[in-house]
């Protein structure tokens, strides 16, 4: 079977605790094959397969065939038709049993679902779907209160829902793990860990310590040697993390030796405390429209086939309300990407970010791929459009770009850069 529930202990002894019925996974009822949790533009941009089981999370909407299950499901990247949907897995082909009814769903209602990447007359549906769980609007009192979220800046993971998000991940050692793309977790801080803030911990430039969605110590997600705002270290003069402060975690997370949810060390930061994102907690800059962050190897992100060497090569999401590009410009190369997670924009060659809704970029931040030996990957850029150039920090890794343009192209003629995260503010 397949349950959800929260990690607890008694006696010393580790218990799954407060647990609820999900789905029943033997008995020739789940195909063979790992389920792939996927946003819809993903799945829309998947291939067809009758094999792969897609798990999905997004809004009931459009036109609802109450008999059969038929409606729109809309998430913040897109929407897609659900062609069936029943209540329990009835295998690949299956006819519909008309048990959709019985779920007692309405338009408005998110839920999770899990189902295969078909079509029919040109038109992308999810076929031979079955329903997981309600994540709002109730459900009968088998899912918990509040919305688990959907990790995006815009809908940032309660820390109920980052248990959740992590809780199929496996783990086999210390440096072999799944883990999550960078996603946002909010929440308050309920406890601080030993010597988890800066000031207790020392030189690491890190802070470690527990959210709750209200500060208390329930349903509590543990936040694992977070980075400053900024995603930088913690340094003198900064403002230390303090019990009740109200954070937005953004970063990767994993399944900590199967049991422990929690972030994956140094590679998550605040992004926002208490309201602000920049500088100083206490002031600062916060910004005043949206952004938009993600991994250059997202599933979100379409690579287009060519790397001829002209300027719009590279890969494009309208999505985001972007168009990101790189491109040979003067070098003897072409830029390299995805690569190990990260584009390579090798030296003499350009990148270019802009925005298709003519919206005015504030600020870029590239986080860079580790260092590999003695070799560093981060180096300034010059700015051949948007009127500035970036800059980098090597301790950081990250090149930063700060100005106000629709469209900025950044040279790397001091060598070359490799790019595993993209950090976009808008004016």
């Amino acid at each position: 079977i397949k349950i959800h529930g929260y990690r607890g202990s008694f006696n010393d002894k580790i218990e799954v605790m407060y647990a609820w019925f999900i789905e029943k996974v033997t008995g020739g009822d789940t195909p063979s094959g790992e389920v792939k949790a996927v946003t819809v533009a993903a799945f829309n941009a998947a291939p067809e397969s009758d094999t792969q089981v897609y798990e999905l999370v997004g809004t009931i909407g459009g036109t609802i065939n109450t008999t059969y299950g038929n409606f729109d499901l809309t998430d913040e990247t897109g929407t897609v038709y659900v062609y069936g949907l029943t209540a329990t897995n009835l295998g690949y082909g299956a006819k519909n049993d008309k048990s959709y009814a019985s779920l007692g769903l309405n338009e408005g209602d998110k839920i999770k679902i899990h189902g295969y990447r078909g079509s029919f007359n040109d038109k992308i549906e999810v076929m031979y779907a079955w329903f997981i769980e309600k994540v709002t609007g109730g459900g009968g009192g088998d899912t918990p209160s509040g919305d688990f979220g959907s990790g995006t800046l815009a809908d940032p993971y309660t820390p109920a829902g980052a248990a959740n998000a992590v809780k199929d991940l496996t783990w086999t050692s210390n440096s072999e793990y799944q883990t999550t793309e960078d996603v946002y977790v909010k929440g308050k801080i309920s406890r601080i860990a030993n010597k988890g803030t800066f000031t207790e911990g020392g030189t690491y430039g890190n802070a470690s310590f527990y959210i709750s969605e209200d500060g208390s110590e329930k349903d509590e997600f543990y936040c694992f040697r977070i980075l400053y705002l900024e995603n930088k270290k913690f340094a003198e003069g900064n403002t230390d993390i303090k019990q009740g402060d109200e954070v937005i975690i953004c970063g990767k997370l994993m399944n900590y030796q199967g049991t422990t949810p929690e972030t994956v060390s140094g590679k998550a930061y605040l992004y926002s405390l208490n309201g602000k994102t920049s500088g100083e907690a206490g002031g600062g800059d916060t910004p005043g429209g949206s952004s938009v962050s993600f991994s250059t190897n997202s599933d979100a992100q379409t690579w287009a086939a060519d790397t001829d060497g002209t300027y719009g090569s590279g890969y494009a999401t309208t999505t985001q309300g972007l168009k990101i590009a790189y491109y040979k410009h003067t070098s003897t190369s072409n830029p390299v990407a995805p690569n190990a997670n990260h584009i390579r924009v090798y030296k003499n060659s350009a990148l270019c970010i802009g925005s298709t809704e003519g919206k005015k970029i504030k600020k870029i931040v590239l986080g860079c791929a580790p260092d590999s030996g003695t070799t560093s990957y981060c180096f300034d850029m010059t700015g051949l459009e948007g009127g500035a150039s970036a800059t980098a920090d090597k301790e950081a890794k990250t090149v930063t770009w700060t100005g106000s343009a629709s469209k900025v192209v950044l040279h790397a003629n001091n060598g070359q850069v490799r790019v595993e995260k993209v950090t976009i503010e808008f004016e």
